[in-house]
């Protein structure tokens, strides 16, 4: 793990461009952005919620070089690191999060500096590379690449499918993690899978534990922020762990309820 760095504009991504044959970025491994400003405010007024859209409509923003740039190719944890470090040049590292202890029931304001959040850079890891396979103990071999930002797009539009083919969707929050582990799929046994209900049907059938395994593998093999952070409770000093979310609220100055 390394420390989050920003030097001025120029921001490294994690990837460090490792994942990309066709981006030409900054020195090969960084973008150039800027501060968000107050007319960036609509923008996120307009996103309505939709993961994607928020994500895109904010790189078009604060992205300034290079120009051009297909942002549904860069790796989501590049992107996740980017908008930690707009929000971090916008209103400095300090972020309020109202926490209530689990253990005490205390209500309390937590600072955290987002500067201290672990980062994984690509030279981290061995054998850094976009695909991966993962042989599951029944058999099959599983053929994935990391996430991207178009991915959220494919996922999102799938859970929208499902949705209107059932009229309903028990937990969203699971069918969304699930659509976006399918999204990742490239290939089973050698053989291209190219619809994404097919990918969700096959994860469908796979048993929980091995589902896990391949949650853990893509994250294990991924760069990126860790978004998960520890609240000690004031009054109990009981330790928490809280994810730290991208959405409209991270980019407003103020303290965000987890």
């Amino acid at each position: 793990m390394s420390s989050f760095v920003i030097k001025d504009t120029l921001f490294t991504l994690p990837s460090q461009g490792k994942a990309y044959s066709d981006l030409t970025l900054v020195t090969g491994d960084s973008v150039r952005v800027r501060p968000f400003i107050a007319s960036d405010q609509k923008t996120l007024a307009g996103s309505s919620g939709d993961a994607h859209k928020i994500y895109y409509n904010i790189l078009s923003k604060v992205i300034v070089e290079p120009k051009g740039l297909d942002f549904d190719k860069l790796l989501l944890s590049d992107v996740n690191a980017i908008l930690f470090a707009v929000r971090i040049m916008t209103y400095g590292p300090e972020y309020g999060v109202e926490h209530k202890c689990p253990s005490c029931g205390a209500q309390s304001d937590i600072r955290l500096n987002l500067q201290e959040v672990d980062v994984t850079y690509a030279d981290g890891l061995d054998d850094f590379s976009f695909t991966h396979q993962l042989i599951i103990p029944k058999g099959d071999t599983i053929s994935y690449h990391l996430p991207t930002l178009g991915d959220e797009k494919i996922a999102g539009l799938a859970v929208a499918g499902i949705k209107k083919r059932r009229g309903f969707i028990e937990n969203m929050d699971v069918e969304r993690a699930f659509a976006r582990i399918a999204s990742l799929i490239d290939e089973v046994n050698g053989e291209k899978v190219v619809f994404i209900q097919k990918k969700i049907d096959y994860l469908n059938e796979m048993p929980a534990n091995v589902y896990n395994e391949l949650v853990d593998a893509i994250s294990a093999n991924d760069t990126g922020l860790s978004p998960t952070v520890e609240l000690q409770c004031p009054s109990c000093q009981w330790i928490d762990d809280a994810r730290l979310g991208i959405n409209a609220e991270f980019f407003r100055p103020r303290s965000k309820r987890t």
